[in-house]
């Protein structure tokens, strides 16, 4: 309910804007016409945390329904990297820094610790602290990974943990919107820089687990 609600928090603030993480796209119809699809479709205003928990679990897992997963459709994400003397070569100005980028894999079993491992070991190896982290997007591939992870960056300490979802997937994230697959790391990345961009700059994290507990995150500037 948290991920939906921050969605629609973002969207009416007009955080959530065409030519920057949304892109509109006309799709002709058999007669003629054309729709256009300029915004989320899969978020939804209407929630009731009653109904939710009475949702049966699905893929044999003892806690997955479809209320605390992203809900199944399609997406794209593009993003260019290049150097920064590329870029001003280009005339193009960058928009933030990749400061460093971290790979790591688990027991499958454990696909929800990963992500927290993988910032983990990221941080740990370029001298940062959490503390010193401004955002995190760590994608909702289901409520599982985002909270476990956030737990084990916390180190079970309950507060600590409050604090890091304060600033943890600000505008929502997979469950409200769509978490389709090979879209979603780019996604999340451009989230957090537009994110950091409004906010006047700063550093972000962003994470992301995949299949059979592989994990990636990357450290980013702006």
């Amino acid at each position: 309910m948290r991920s939906h609600a921050l969605w629609f928090a973002a969207d009416a603030a007009g955080r959530l804007k065409q030519g920057e993480e949304l892109m509109a796209l006309s799709v002709p119809q058999p007669r003629g016409s054309t729709v256009i699809m300029d915004r989320d479709e899969c978020p939804r205003a209407e929630l009731s945390a009653e109904k939710m928990a009475r949702l049966g679990t699905v893929y044999g897992s003892p806690t997955v329904t479809a209320g605390n997963a992203p809900g199944l459709n399609a997406g794209a994400s593009a993003v260019a990297l290049m150097r920064r003397s590329r870029a001003y070569a280009l005339g193009i100005r960058p928009l933030a820094t990749i400061a460093a980028c971290e790979c790591a894999a688990g027991a499958p079993k454990y696909m929800a610790c990963i992500p927290a491992q993988t910032i983990a070991n990221m941080l740990a190896r370029v001298g940062v602290a959490l503390d010193q982290v401004d955002l995190l997007e760590i994608n909702e591939a289901f409520a599982a990974v985002t909270l476990v992870s956030l737990k084990l960056l916390a180190d079970r300490d309950s507060e600590r943990m409050r604090a890091l979802e304060e600033r943890t997937n600000v505008n929502g994230g997979a469950i409200a919107i769509g978490h389709p697959v090979g879209a979603s790391g780019a996604r999340i990345t451009m989230t957090l820089m537009y994110e950091l961009m409004r906010s006047g700059g700063g550093t972000g994290v962003a994470a992301i687990c995949g299949g059979l507990s592989q994990g990636e995150a990357l450290l980013l500037k702006v």
